[in-house]
């Protein structure tokens, strides 16, 4: 893939997918301020897509964090898919969850599917945390404290 066929990829992700719209009508400052978060943001999932297709053996743990692997692992779990151990995986997965159907003969998912899949798999593990922070603390049985 030509360095001009993924510019309009990775511009997808940023002006619908981080809806920068919607900066509109910002100041100036408060605009390239967002702007640049946001192009940082968008730059994960692009990067992911795209080195998921021309390195899929790298490792899954370079773009995800423990816990987002863990979440991608329970989503494959339910689906019945292998298990993401390596970037190619992990990032089918990750399609899957943003509503790709992965046929056998269809080309790769492109960066919407991924996009969607990405901002699910951040919501499951920000609640994952979440209720790790507020849960009660869990006692052994049989154990007083």
């Amino acid at each position: 893939m030509t360095h001009t066929e993924q510019v309009p990829d990775w511009h997808w992700i940023l002006k619908p997918g981080c809806q920068v719209k919607r900066l509109r009508r910002w100041t100036a400052e408060r605009i390239d301020r967002a702007v640049t978060i946001k192009a940082v943001s968008a730059w994960q999932p692009a990067a992911m897509t795209l080195l998921g297709r021309e390195t899929p053996k790298l490792p899954s743990k370079s773009f995800f964090t423990s816990i987002r692997m863990r979440m991608l692992r329970r989503s494959a779990a339910r689906r019945k898919l292998t298990s993401p151990s390596n970037l190619r995986l992990a990032v089918r997965t990750m399609a899957i969850l943003g509503g790709c159907l992965c046929r056998r003969n269809a080309p790769p998912s492109g960066h919407r599917k991924i996009w969607e899949g990405w901002t699910r798999l951040t919501v499951m593990a920000d609640a994952h945390e979440l209720r790790d922070c507020f849960a009660p603390p869990r006692t052994t049985p049989g154990i007083r404290t």
